[in-house]
């Protein structure tokens, strides 16, 4: 038999075949349907094998084992390194989240960033003042928390200024008087009586007696360990690895189910590994593409609405867009769910109204769906029509529509939402010319008013104020919008209400802008909480605070248990 070329000297054979020089005793194409066939038997075990893992009961050699969930009272969170964890002098991201589960706070937030009592008992409004008695709540050492120590901490916040995260808060209280020095009560003056919001009360509360004055809380950075009266203590600390948080068994509040281990991961630290792994049981997440780099199983994701919101801006001087039912036309051709999906990549929410709909629980519901019909009915009824058949429609004067969209050039997905804008501009008959540019010449364009309709957006506090771009006079209104039934609503707002209070006034400026559209809102760009397949508990996330829900947390573990053959 004539030798074919092959790899010399190999022998190895493999059941009836020989590899060295062809087949043996059988012909050429019985081998290859047997080695078809063999390694189908071998797919089909493979499958087979994995299936019966994948079952609760598990029987080999050795005895037979059942999978069962085996809860645990832990918790572990993965941040970056900060530079200190004194929560009024940094502003590591990292930090400040961390404090809003250590520290006490007048007011915290919840979900839908509705002020809500924390170490508050009581309060009432009066003039440019609040009145507060706080819970009987106490120290790590037992001493009880007092009017001294939030004057104590205002009074830091002061002098720390815009070079800690609460500056603004020290804008816009000016002092906080009491009687006794272990008082309970206290009042809070406040600047101004159209700028005194609750959720300026927001800031964690430091204790007096661990300092010998301001100066020395500002200068404690260098291993900084907390001191609180929140939810968690931290038992130990390590600059390098990061710290564990007990439980506050005197907690005024809902108490904790678990401890938690905080983490620092360095940069290149596989997270997704760790998180797969259940090493880390949560972590936050910014990044737009985060849902895109998960790639472990059973990894979850819970987003959460940022503080920045993206709109379209109308400049209501424009004779293009003067009229209401032209800017109600463009919200109805603008389509937000593909906006969402392809320009955010799904991490970001819609908003019925420029406030996020649901902020307070708010139960006005107004909207503009995509729809164009709708958009070419408002526009019909306006007295605008595509009188020559050119595709372009014109006003009732003849006069042809066109549209300048102004965007800033570095903001990629505001460029890309533009050219979406557009698009469907030209389909309901309105023609557009965009206007890219660098930031410097963008507001240039802006305050002078010289663009149609503009891609911008605005970052919020607390406070969710959006005075500077919805009153007349506002520092960001770029829009020329101008109405005082709403500049009223606005200062009403922002001047001393209680929740229930806040929420009908809400409500009221909600239906003025629906109805007036200075802006239309596209979305809320959301962040994440990356969550491994061990995590369980309530996330009730927002942006000042996303381990809100922390009290429930707890890990589920599987547990392999061997049960005697049957």
């Amino acid at each position: 038999m004539r030798k074919r070329k092959g790899i010399r000297g190999l022998k190895k054979k493999v059941g009836k075949f020989s590899l060295k020089g062809g087949l043996s005793r059988i012909s050429r194409r019985q081998g290859v349907t047997y080695l078809i066939v063999a390694l189908g038997v071998m797919m089909i075990l493979g499958i087979a094998f994995r299936g019966y893992l994948k079952n609760d009961d598990v029987e080999d050699v050795i005895g037979q084992y059942k999978i069962t969930k085996n809860p645990q009272n832990k918790a572990a969170l993965g941040i970056s390194p900060v530079k200190t964890f004194n929560p009024l002098v940094s502003k590591d991201e990292d930090t400040y989240y961390l404090s809003k589960i250590i520290y006490s706070s007048l007011f915290t937030f919840d979900e839908n960033m509705t002020p809500k009592e924390d170490l508050v008992e009581s309060y009432r409004f009066s003039g440019r003042t609040v009145k507060i008695t706080v819970k009987n709540a106490q120290w790590e050492d037992g001493r009880s928390v007092s009017a001294d120590d939030v004057a104590f901490t205002l009074k830091a916040i002061k002098s720390i200024g815009d070079n800690g995260p609460y500056g603004s808060v020290a804008k816009k209280i000016k002092r906080i008087s009491y009687g006794s020095g272990g008082d309970r009560t206290f009042t809070v003056h406040f600047n101004s009586g159209y700028d005194m919001s609750l959720a300026y009360l927001h800031f964690p509360i430091l204790p007096k007696h661990k300092y010998s004055g301001v100066d020395a809380l500002k200068r404690d950075t260098e291993n900084f360990v907390p001191w609180s009266s929140g939810l968690y203590h931290c038992s130990t600390y390590d600059e390098l690895k990061g710290m564990k948080l007990t439980v506050n068994d005197k907690y005024y509040g809902v108490k904790a189910k678990s401890n938690i281990d905080v983490k620092i991961v360095k940069n290149g630290g596989s997270k997704d590994n760790l998180v797969a792994s259940g090493n880390i049981s949560a972590l936050v997440d910014k990044s737009p593409e985060r849902a895109g780099n998960i790639h472990k199983r059973g990894i979850k994701i819970h987003n959460f609405r940022s503080n920045n919101v993206e709109f379209i801006g109308f400049n209501t001087k424009d004779a293009a867009v003067k009229s209401v039912e032209m800017r109600k036309a463009i919200a109805y051709c603008t389509d937000i769910e593909s906006i969402i999906e392809e320009n955010y990549y799904n991490s970001a929410k819609g908003s019925r109204s420029i406030y996020p709909h649901d902020y307070m629980n708010s139960p006005n519901q107004l909207e503009y769906s995509f729809s164009k019909d709708r958009a070419n009915d408002v526009l019909k009824k306006a007295g605008y029509s595509d009188k020559n058949s050119s595709g372009s429609i014109e006003d009732k004067d003849g006069n042809k529509v066109t549209l300048k969209i102004l965007v800033e050039k570095d903001k990629e997905r505001r460029v890309k939402t533009a050219e979406r804008i557009s698009k469907a501009l030209k389909e309901i008959g309105i023609n557009s010319e965009i206007v890219s540019v660098k930031r410097d010449v963008f507001l240039s364009k802006l305050r002078a008013r010289d663009y149609s309709i503009y891609i911008g957006g605005l970052s919020l506090d607390g406070s969710m104020d959006m005075s500077s771009i919805l009153k007349s006079d506002g520092e960001n209104n770029f829009t020329g919008y101008s109405n005082r039934k709403v500049d009223g609503l606005l200062d009403e707002l922002m001047s001393g209400k209680t929740v229930d209070e806040s929420r009908k006034i809400l409500d009221e400026l909600k239906k003025n802008i629906h109805e007036d559209l200075p802006y239309y809102c596209i979305c809320y760009p959301t962040y994440g909480i990356v969550k491994a397949p061990v995590f369980n508990g309530e996330l009730k996330s927002n942006f000042t605070n996303p381990y809100n829900g922390a009290e429930t947390w707890y890990s589920n573990y599987e547990k392999r248990v061997e049960t005697p053959k049957e």
